[in-house]
């Protein structure tokens, strides 16, 4: 299958998608608390210890929200340094090439684009095709697909009805449920995405119960199944989640998209 969207196209996009989780990433780590997290294994136990200015505090168990703070900050702290350098990466890829191919300057002449024209699918149609082909997918508990969308396709919650909707307004290709194989699973995303520009796959999960202890518990082993399989937040993998007090609003699924796909 031939891509109309140049490898140089694609790093120009994919270089403005880094920048942008960049941002976001900066402006997170800045906000969580100082200092670095030290855990020690001390027999069977792990001891918690918060490390600034050259001095060690114990932290004690009660205050288990304050380390998981910590962790997240040097996560996603290594998260950023991964990023920046693959942005590195990119800008050295941008400075020794240039989107002055031949194949371009070929499909220019009116001539030549006549004739090869046949041989060339356009990116746009291919993704189109991707969208309606038929997919394995989700039989589990199918009596809960109540909410039906404007495009006919019926999904689990309200929620999802909005994000389909606002992809579908962005032109977003997509699949509901569609079966994805990874590990020694099958597993159905509640979205699996193209990027319409630079043809990356990602995947959706919303998570609507947060608030419920069994769900809750579900959703982080679900998490857990993606990063040991190597599709993580803030590059592959799109996560929003809600409870009843904060419910999903189309303003947060507006910026959750803007961030992914600009």
């Amino acid at each position: 299958m031939e891509n109309t969207i140049s490898i140089y196209q694609q790093a120009l996009e994919e270089k403005a998608f880094l920048e942008r989780q960049i941002g976001e990433l900066e402006k997170r780590i800045k906000k969580y608390p100082k200092g670095k997290l030290i855990c020690c294994k001390s027999d069977d136990h792990v001891k918690w210890y918060l490390s600034e200015n050259g001095k060690r505090q114990y932290i004690p168990k009660k205050k288990r929200k304050f380390a998981e703070q910590l962790a997240l900050k040097r996560y996603e702290k290594l998260k950023l340094q991964e990023m920046m350098s693959e942005r590195m990466a990119i800008d050295f890829y941008l400075r020794h090439h240039s989107d002055n191919t031949a194949e371009k300057e070929l499909l220019a002449k009116s001539g030549f684009q006549e004739l090869l024209e046949p041989y060339f699918k356009n990116a746009v149609q291919e993704f189109e095709e991707w969208m309606h082909r038929n997919y394995e997918t989700n039989t589990f508990h199918q009596e809960q697909l109540i909410h039906k969308t404007c495009s006919g396709i019926y999904v689990r919650s309200k929620s999802e009805a909005m994000i389909l909707m606002l992809l579908e307004q962005r032109h977003i290709p997509y699949r509901y449920e569609s079966e994805l194989h990874l590990g020694n699973r099958d597993i159905y995303p509640d979205f699996t995405l193209i990027h319409p520009k630079t043809g990356k796959m990602l995947y959706w999960e919303h998570f609507g119960m947060m608030d419920d202890a069994k769900y809750y518990r579900d959703a982080c082993a679900k998490l857990e199944f993606y990063l040991s399989n190597q599709i993580y937040p803030l590059d592959q993998l799109i996560v929003t989640f809600e409870t009843k007090e904060n419910p999903l609003t189309t303003e947060k699924i507006e910026k959750t998209i803007q961030l992914y796909f600009g």
